[in-house]
C-alpha cells in the first residue's frame, strides 16, 4: 500500500529550484501545494533579477532566458520499501516575456494609483516603442527601474513624464534637448544603450 503526497515546486530546465522535498516532510494536501505554488512567483522574480544583473554586468547581448515551470510534484511512497515514484505536472510556465509584461503591468498599476490612468498610459506609450527591439533582460531592467520611480525621487506626474522623455531621447541615441531639464532621476546605467 502506497502513500501519496503533493508539493508545489518549480523547475528551471531539469533543475529543481524550490527544494520542496529536501526535508523529507511529506504533505498530503493538494490544496496546500497549490497555495504554496503561488508563493514561488517571488522566488522566480528573484531568479530573473539575478539573471538581469549577471548578464547586464557582463555586457552579454545574446542571452537565452530560462523558462520556469511551476507545478505540482506528486510522489507516491511505498510504506514497506520506502521507494518513491515521482511525477511533475506543470500548471504554469513563465518565460522572459511573461516577466517583462508582468513588470510593465506593475509599473502601470503604481503610476495609475499615484497619478491616474492617463499619466500611466502616456508614460508607458513613450517608452514602449523605444524598447520593443531590445533583449528581454534590458526591457525587464528598464520596466523594473520605472516601477521603482518613487525610490528614484519622482514625486509628481510632471517629473515622471519628463524623466521618461529624457530616457526616450537617450535610448533613441539623440541628445537631450535643453528644455527637457536634464532631470536624470533614473540611474545612469538605465540610460546606457547596447
Amino acid at each position: 500500500m502506497g502513500m501519496q503526497s503533493y508539493m508545489a515546486t518549480v523547475f528551471m530546465g531539469e533543475r529543481e529550484i524550490s527544494g520542496a522535498f529536501k526535508s523529507g516532510d511529506f504533505r498530503s494536501s493538494l490544496n496546500f501545494a497549490r497555495r504554496e505554488l503561488r508563493g514561488y512567483v517571488r522566488l522566480a522574480e528573484s531568479i530573473y533579477r539575478h539573471e538581469v544583473v549577471f548578464y547586464y554586468c557582463r555586457n552579454l547581448d545574446a542571452v537565452t532566458a530560462p523558462v520556469l515551470d511551476f507545478g505540482i510534484l506528486t510522489e507516491t511512497k511505498d510504506r514497506e520499501s520506502g521507494l518513491v515514484e515521482s511525477n511533475f505536472t506543470v500548471t504554469a510556465t513563465y518565460t522572459s516575456e511573461d516577466f517583462v509584461s508582468d513588470t510593465r503591468a506593475a509599473f502601470l498599476a503604481f503610476a495609475t494609483e499615484d497619478f491616474g490612468i492617463d499619466i500611466a498610459n502616456e508614460t508607458a506609450m513613450l517608452i514602449d516603442d523605444q524598447i520593443a527591439s531590445m533583449p528581454w533582460y534590458k526591457r525587464f531592467e528598464i520596466w523594473d527601474c520605472l516601477e521603482s520611480y518613487d525610490i528614484c525621487g519622482i514625486a509628481t506626474a510632471d517629473q515622471l513624464i519628463d524623466a521618461v522623455r529624457e530616457l526616450t531621447f537617450v535610448l533613441a541615441g539623440e541628445p537631450i534637448p535643453d528644455e527637457a531639464g536634464k532631470n536624470h532621476f533614473f540611474p545612469a546605467g538605465l540610460y546606457a544603450t547596447r
